[in-house]
């Protein structure tokens, strides 16, 4: 029995995949890393992110069309739906509050989320740094990275919560082109009947 022992020492033993798994429902830092590493603006197409928000077990709770008049803001309820952006929110990302996730033509160009009640902003200045390198600069309550065209900003609310967003510079570029052009066309089908002041 004892040789038997040795031997499988010696020979390497090989335990299950599953012997060294984090339980399921633990939460650790490595769960938050996959909440938000995989999911890069500029990248990740809607449908990667779907596959990884099931693979956490999030759920998506909306999903709708952009608004076009989000390039003409002018305080007014009002919107026209820009179809080639889709915006879903999520749910259950580990250690993530609220998170809203912006898609154009099917590919992730903002991530806009706050971290769950009780995140200490410098941990979470700390954690977005292991993913983006050090900041281009911060202050205590605002942090900036750059990372070619994806620009990361986290901001503590009036709450001190830290709120963090990612966005791809390009695209945003483009989403707002494509918001004139959609409200343009908004315009021409509705002669007469509406502005830009008055949607």
């Amino acid at each position: 029995m004892r040789l038997t022992f040795v031997l499988l020492l010696l020979g390497g033993l090989h335990l299950p995949a599953h012997a060294h798994a984090t339980p399921p429902h633990a939460t650790t830092a490595g769960q938050t890393a996959s909440a938000l590493s995989g999911l890069q603006a500029g990248r990740t197409t809607m449908q990667q992110a779907e596959q990884r928000w099931r693979a956490s077990q999030a759920s998506v709770t909306g999903q709708f069309y952009g608004n076009a008049l989000d390039s003409f803001y002018n305080g007014q309820a009002a919107e026209v739906s820009n179809l080639r952006v889709i915006v879903s929110e999520v749910e259950g990302l580990p250690r993530l509050g609220t998170a809203r996730f912006s898609f154009f033509d099917g590919v992730l160009f903002r991530i806009h989320c706050s971290f769950a009640a009780g995140s200490r902003y410098d941990d979470t200045v700390q954690y977005l740094s292991s993913l983006y390198g050090a900041p281009m600069s911060s202050n205590g309550q605002q942090t900036y990275w750059q990372n070619g065209e994806v620009w990361v900003s986290l901001l503590a609310d009036s709450h001190g919560q830290p709120v963090m967003q990612q966005e791809h510079r390009k695209l945003a570029r483009l989403v707002r082109t494509s918001n004139v052009e959609v409200y343009a066309a908004y315009v021409v089908a509705k002669p007469g009947s509406r502005s830009i002041q008055k949607p």
